[in-house]
């Protein structure tokens, strides 16, 4: 009899302190409850649909809390896809938070780009889910100069934060990464996977791979030079991680003649700067050396409005 109350107690208890968190902190607790009973993903509807995710990745979590994707990324994406038939390019696609809301557009041919295989059986398993009768093609690849196999370093607690490992230009890294766990993935260009030439509207590219973008960018010379429109992350210390000197980065954005740090609103019409005025405002914002973990997400443009 006693057991019997004292589970009870400890059930009622348990629910208060439940629903007395705040949503982080009831978060985390879901995450570790989780871990400790084996749960290795769960659903959480919103705008983009049914979102299947790992419990304590922050990327899952962000879906969680705001029950939507990225919405001012969203709407830049459909500012450079336009009206009619176009491509669109999610590289490092994750679960698919930015790759689920594009392939509901329609008459948009979606190629994704993940390297993790968890993060990916996530990804396919959300295209299923939401969007079935979409022009998806998803590739389980990390996007590099040459085909071989890469060395990818996890961040367990943000599966968006996983990295291919280069020879780094940092004396003292900031987050511990060489002490994180390490699988291979399967690298390729970019070219070699996809024709470029038959490529058919406008092309938005999204990048964020976490400091290889210019491995990328060099492995992708003929699918860049077709893309419209260019939303990349730029943070120097991920790049020197990698081994790749900023200026690389900086030649590559030279290539579009307009550009923009992304703004917290996307307003329409969006006008772009010329390219060199954004490289001149950057190093005031982000480090140039790496010294400090900051990063910006760019616009690379053909046009100089959106």
């Amino acid at each position: 009899m006693a057991n019997k109350y004292t589970k009870k107690l400890g059930l009622t208890i348990s629910r208060w302190i439940a629903n007395s968190l705040s949503q982080d902190a009831a978060l985390d607790l879901f995450a570790h409850l989780s871990r400790r009973l084996g749960i290795s993903s769960v659903v959480a509807s919103g705008k983009a649909g049914r979102i299947e995710g790992h419990p304590g990745d922050l990327v899952f979590q962000y879906y969680v809390r705001e029950k939507d994707t990225y919405p001012e990324l969203q709407r830049l994406i459909e500012r450079g896809l336009g009206d009619g038939p176009g491509v669109y390019f999610d590289i490092g696609a994750n679960i698919g938070l930015t790759l689920v809301p594009v392939a509901r557009l329609g008459g948009v041919v979606c190629y994704g780009f993940e390297p993790e295989l968890e993060n990916f059986a996530l990804l396919e398993a959300n295209i299923r889910a939401n969007v079935p009768d979409a022009d998806v093609r998803l590739f389980n690849l990390a996007l590099a100069t040459e085909r071989a196999p890469l060395e990818f370093e996890l961040n367990e607690d943000n599966r968006g934060d996983h990295r291919v490992r280069g020879d780094s230009l940092i004396e003292k890294e900031k987050f511990g990464e060489s002490g994180r766990r390490t699988i291979t993935v399967e690298g390729a260009p970019l070219d070699q996977v996809i024709d470029a030439e038959g490529l058919a509207g406008k092309c938005v590219i999204k990048i964020d791979t976490q400091g290889s973008e210019v491995n990328v960018f060099r492995g992708g010379e003929k699918v860049f030079q077709r893309a419209d429109v260019v939303i990349a992350e730029f943070c120097p210390y991920l790049l020197l991680r990698m081994g790749t000197p900023v200026e690389e980065y900086l030649s590559f954005m030279r290539r579009f003649p307009f550009g923009a740090v992304m703004p917290d609103v996307v307003t329409d019409p969006l006008v772009l700067s010329p390219m060199e005025d954004v490289i001149a405002g950057l190093e005031s914002r982000v480090p140039f050396d790496g010294s400090a973990a900051k990063y910006l997400d760019l616009i690379l443009a053909r046009q100089g409005t959106l």
